[in-house]
């Protein structure tokens, strides 16, 4: 087994040690983990089952959990999607290959399992398949990878249980966001297929009103201030402005430069853009993604990808893919950004990583999943931890 803890090394687990440590559930003390681990086939000395633990410790693999975040059930407002975008996936896998984390919920585990039971022996032996989303006990489960992707992707980049594949799969690119008088629904644009305007595509999603959303769609507010300009605005000041700038952005030259600059004229801050953090953040996804995915998994790729344009960037490099732009600017300011730390920063962000995009070489580019290099870009940033600064 692989653990993998945000911001630290890989550890590597021997059969033995999991045994052990999935007894550790919060239910028993170490005398009853060592009991359970014998029960399940690993004994182990009072002792080294103490120094196990303490060594996990050590590496700061234990820590004290928040109560979970309330679920947010939709408001009954109506719902608005981005004006123009249709959605017609092209089954290029792409979305299946990025993501590490793909959960289940235990009906759709059951599903899954129904309908391939072979796949990895699943439908006798489901921790073959499924592991749990966080401690041994969490209800929700995380299926595993092979060849660099979901295990229910086959040879041909298709989902095997296309009629039965999880929420969130059902949902994606779709991304929902309550700002106030409407709920507001635009893509997460994280695949290749996700940039692609196809006839006969369809909206994000066929609900009109919140109160028509599937439970498990995941619908927050934007929160109550934001920090914009040297003070804090409001859901409907952020909103207004970020629609404005949906208009402007249609006249814009350039729009990394045109966001940059959005950014400056709220700070008065004037310095040019830098991309050493970009850098080091890259470079230390790089140093952990070859330590244990193959040379063809699609994030160890895109890393490199990622990583080979910001050797290429000396001078700012123009637009090349400007409808991509376009799409990620207008789906941004339609969701006003995601509300972070900043208006600024944010800005700052998106015009970083407009830029690293389209450093991209056109070897990357000659491929089907650097065909729209935004969507590794985004993926790498929302889904693996890189950081485009400022």
């Amino acid at each position: 087994m692989i653990l993998h803890v945000e911001g630290k090394a890989p550890l590597h687990l021997g059969d033995r040690e999991w045994t052990v440590l999935r007894q550790a559930d919060g239910t028993r003390d170490l005398e009853g983990i060592r009991i359970a681990a014998a029960r399940a086939g690993a004994p182990v000395r009072a002792d080294h089952a103490r120094a196990f633990f303490e060594e996990l410790a050590r590496l700061g693999l234990f820590d004290e959990l928040d109560a979970p975040p309330a679920e947010a059930l939709a408001e009954d407002r109506p719902i608005v999607c981005l004006p123009g975008y249709r959605f017609a996936c092209d089954g290029s896998g792409g979305c299946c290959r990025q993501f590490d984390t793909i959960l289940f919920s235990p009906l759709e585990v059951a599903r899954a399992r129904a309908l391939e039971p072979s796949l990895e022996d699943a439908g006798f032996r489901p921790e073959r398949a499924f592991l749990p989303e966080s401690g041994v006990s969490s209800p929700l489960s995380v299926v595993t990878r092979a060849e660099g992707a979901c295990l229910y992707l086959d040879g041909e980049g298709r989902c095997r249980i296309h009629e039965g594949k999880p929420a969130g799969c059902r949902i994606f690119p779709a991304r929902f966001v309550d700002v106030g008088d409407a709920i507001r629904v635009f893509p997460r644009l994280e695949c290749a297929c996700a940039f692609v305007d196809r006839p006969g595509g369809e909206p994000l999603t066929a609900a009109r009103r919140g109160s028509e959303l599937a439970p498990e769609v995941f619908v927050p507010s934007l929160p109550e201030s934001v920090a914009m300009g040297g003070r804090r605005v409001g859901p409907r000041e952020l909103v207004d402005y970020f629609d404005a700038q949906s208009v402007a952005l249609e006249g814009a030259g350039d729009p990394a430069a045109f966001v940059w600059s959005l950014a400056s004229e709220l700070d008065g801050d004037r310095r040019p853009p830098s991309f050493e953090r970009a850098r080091a953040s890259v470079e230390r996804l790089s140093a952990t993604h070859v330590s244990w995915r193959a040379p063809r998994d699609l994030v160890r790729l895109g890393t490199e990808w990622v990583r080979d344009a910001l050797t290429r960037i000396g001078e700012l490099p123009p637009a090349r893919e400007r409808e991509d732009e376009r799409l990620y600017l207008r789906a941004a300011f339609f969701g006003t950004l995601g509300a972070g730390s900043s208006v600024e920063r944010e800005l700052r962000q998106r015009a970083l990583a407009l830029w690293i995009a389209r450093a991209f070489s056109d070897e990357a580019r000659a491929t089907p999943e650097g065909a729209h290099p935004l969507a590794i870009v985004e993926a790498l940033i929302r889904g693996h931890g890189l950081d485009p600064g400022p």
